[in-house]
Formats: C-alpha cells, structure tokens, sequence
C-alpha cells in the first residue's frame, strides 16, 4: 500500500463519519483515535439497543397479533355456536307456532262439527285443507280430532273396531 491508496482509504473512511461525530472530534481535547473509538463503541451501542428495542417491539406485535388472531377465531366459533342456537330456536318456535295454529283449526272444525252433527272422514274438503296446511296427513287430523273430542269414533270415519265411545284414548292406541 503506498502514502496515495491509504489517504484515499482515510478520506472515504472520514466521508463515512458522520457530521456530528466529525464535530464532536473537533470540540474535544482527546485525541482523535480515542474519541473515535470511544465514539464508534456507543455509536454501535445504539444501534445494538435499537435493534434490540426494535426486536423486542417487533415480538411484542407479532404475540398480540396471534392473541388477536386466536381471540378472532374463538368468537367466530362463538358466533357459529350462537347463530346455530338462533336457528334452532327460530325452528323451534316456528314448529310451536304450527302446532298452536292447527290446534286452533282443529278447535274451529270441532265447533264446526259439533254445531252441525257432521260426520268427516279422510276425503272431507275441510279434513284435506288443515292436513295440506300443516304437512300432516288426513288420517292424523282425524285422529287428533278425535282424541280433543267427546265424539264418537264413527262421526270421523275411523275404525276403532266398533267401539263407539271415546274415553280419551287416542285411536292409534286402540
């Protein structure tokens, strides 16, 4: 290395330095190699505690992220387990609904059938309509009825085997 290629070194090695630093040097008594070292000790002190803070801030947001991310997840299955109690209690009351609005046909054909003396069976208009609106059969409509009434089995067409009393036994149990 000759005198020319080790002052080109010095002077990109002093374009490096920062401006404070180079005033810094100015400033003080010491010699120029100690405050240097001195200054490139803390200097990359810095930088190590930054990198650190950095680091360590770095982790931080990286564990809330996946608390969140897991949090996330947790009331999502909450809202799945809540929207599935919803459905099935909008089913259940939609269910409970029908049943109090075809026992409320049943009652009205009862009266109906009472008031008349009419005897119904599985092709009565009336028997077709509350077994379509209800999605249940004729026959069950028949029998429901029957069980709800004091009337005898014969004013529905069913065949209890000849039995014409109703003691409140549903005709599927005789």
């Amino acid at each position: 290395m000759d005198a020319q290629s080790t002052h080109t070194d010095l002077d990109r090695f002093v374009a490096d330095i920062p401006s404070a630093l180079k005033e810094q040097i100015d400033i003080l008594p010491e010699s120029n190699k100690e405050f240097a070292i001195r200054a490139f000790r803390r200097e990359l002190g810095l930088q190590l505690r930054d990198e650190e803070r950095i680091e360590d801030e770095l982790s931080r947001k990286r564990e809330k992220r996946a608390k969140l991310s897991a949090k996330k997840e947790d009331l999502h299955r909450e809202e799945s387990s809540i929207e599935s109690e919803i459905e099935e209690l909008e089913a259940a009351l939609e269910d409970a609904q029908a049943s109090d609005s075809f026992e409320d046909a049943l009652d009205e054909f009862l009266e109906f059938m009472e008031e008349r003396g009419t005897h119904v069976n599985v092709q009565f208009p009336q028997v077709q309509k509350i077994a379509e609106e209800h999605r249940v059969s004729t026959t069950e409509v028949l029998e429901t009825l029957y069980q709800m009434s004091d009337l005898p089995a014969s004013r529905f067409g069913l065949d209890i085997g000849g039995d014409e009393s109703n003691d409140g036994l549903s005709a599927g149990d005789l």
